[in-house]
Parts: C-alpha cells; structure tokens; sequence
C-alpha cells in the first residue's frame, strides 16, 4: 500500500496544474487508474517468477494505496488553500 501511495503522490504532483484548474475529480481518477494498470502490470510480471504468485488481494491493497494517497493530497490542498487565504477572511 505504501509504494502505490508514493505511486500516487508522484503521479499527482506531477500533474499538480491540473488540481488548481479545479479537475482534482478527473486527476483523481486518472491517477487511480494508472496505479491500477501499473500493478496489474506487476501481479503479471510476479506470475513468471519463481516463488511468486499473482494475488488479486495485492491489487485491491495496491489500489487502496493509491486512493488513500489520493484523498490525504486532495485533503492536504485544501486545507492548505483554506489556511492561506487568512484567518479573518
């Protein structure tokens, strides 16, 4: 779960623009997606080797990885945003 939410984090501040245009629903599901196709990617490429083995439940902890990480960066702009904008306003 921690490497797909690093995976995320990379991916969403490398597409950072984007959140401040206000698409953080399209980025959000664009980031899901490629850290999904990145560990069916993996689990394939494990399945080849000897000892390892493809685990659908590594995919679904790999996918919550990414959406954890998805939502405390959606969260952390936020709050950023808001606390930057002054106390009395």
């Amino acid at each position: 779960m921690i490497v797909y939410g690093v995976l995320a984090t990379t991916i969403l501040y490398a597409f950072e623009p984007a959140i401040n245009n206000g698409r953080t629903s399209v980025l959000f599901l664009v980031t899901v997606t490629i850290c999904i196709l990145y560990g069916i990617g993996d689990e394939f490429h494990q399945s080849f080797i000897s000892g390892r083995f493809a685990s659908a439940a590594d995919l679904v902890a790999d996918t919550l990885g990414a959406v954890a990480a998805c939502f405390a960066w959606f969260f952390w702009k936020r709050k950023k945003i808001s606390t930057s904008q002054g106390f009395f306003q």
